[in-house]
């Protein structure tokens, strides 16, 4: 018996909802490279992917320690599987999990190096206060780290908007590849 295909569903089993990109979990169908589009030279890369519920996302905002890792870790969703890449994307791809860590380390280390500067500084010039000033330099430069992370790391990825029902939404796909998924070649 023959059924009939859902809206926004093509044959390799993707659609496309709005700038998104919604293909069942364990692999991504071999049509285009998710980053730039081409559909010459791809290849299925296996990647890891995590996504946190919103409701898990604000109850771990507003507790911490012990409690909120285990609400975290429950509610986290993770899953492995592959997505089509040509070899640049990869390689950038790649590069970005270095990245992923060094940048909140770098802006950890730069909170203390700012306000050790500042308050030297300040004893120096016998300004005790700049101290205090460096230290709330440092701390928005530990807050850059999040812009700078959506920036230089997750914009060079495919990232889950979610995961759901056997089903995972990416975000940040290439307008090509969107096109390419949509018309089902």
């Amino acid at each position: 018996m023959y059924a009939a295909q859902q809206p926004g569903f093509r044959t390799h089993s993707a659609r496309i909802e709005g700038k998104l990109l919604v293909t069942p979990v364990g692999g991504c169908p071999d049509v285009a490279c998710l980053k730039c589009g081409t559909r010459d030279g791809i290849f299925p890369v296996i990647q890891d992917f995590e996504w946190l519920p919103t409701w898990a996302k604000v109850v771990t905002f507003f507790l911490r320690g012990g409690l909120a890792r285990m609400i975290r870790d429950a509610a986290m969703i993770r899953v492995a599987m592959t997505v089509p890449l040509c070899d640049a994307c990869h390689k950038v791809w790649e590069g970005t999990k270095k990245l992923e860590w060094m940048i909140p380390i770098g802006a950890f280390v730069a909170l203390f190096a700012i306000a050790f500067g500042f308050a030297k500084l300040g004893n120096a010039i016998e300004v005790p206060i700049l101290g205090v000033v460096g230290f709330v330099i440092g701390i928005l430069a530990l807050f850059s780290a999040i812009p700078l992370q959506t920036m230089f790391v997750f914009s060079k990825r495919v990232v889950p908007e979610r995961i759901k029902d056997g089903h995972i939404w990416f975000e940040h796909v290439h307008m090509r590849a969107l096109e390419a998924f949509s018309s089902g070649r």
